[in-house]
């Protein structure tokens, strides 16, 4: 059995009397699928921790990126904004139109993902740049 993010509890479940003879709870099964996830995409908190570097990254890759980490007092994230030089380079032959949307991240943080994209001269989306903020909190709309 391959697993996934969308194989269910249920289904490990299943697999595991099927195969093993064996029943396990769904609070273990789902323990061990979160571990599993764990070692395929890595801890969320690890890669939030992460983000300074890859901000520091981006600008000594392309010195015409603009990327802003917010970070509290205590070091916490609060919301990254990145649009790559070349990005902002290709927007000088884009039509003038600028699509902006956002979805909430299906993660253990409130967070939204936010896109902004212009058409090309060959109608192909670009994306100009993206950012994560918090989600829908009172403080984030005063």
């Amino acid at each position: 059995m391959v697993i996934n993010a969308k194989t269910s509890a249920k289904a490990i479940g299943r697999q595991l009397t099927h195969s093993f003879g064996y029943q396990a709870s769904q609070s273990s099964i789902y323990k061990a699928k979160a571990a599993i996830m764990n070692d395929m995409w890595g801890d969320e908190v690890e890669s939030f921790a992460r983000l300074p570097a890859y901000v520091e990254a981006l600008h000594a890759a392309d010195k015409g990126t603009v990327a802003a980490l917010d970070v509290n007092s205590a070091g916490i994230f609060q919301r990254i904004f990145v649009c790559p030089g070349a990005c902002r380079q290709a927007w000088l032959h884009c039509r003038r139109w600028i699509a902006i949307d956002a979805t909430f991240m299906k993660t253990k943080y409130n967070v939204r993902l936010h896109l902004a994209a212009a058409m090309d001269g060959t109608g192909s989306l670009l994306v100009l740049a993206w950012a994560l903020s918090p989600g829908k909190t009172e403080e984030s709309w005063t």
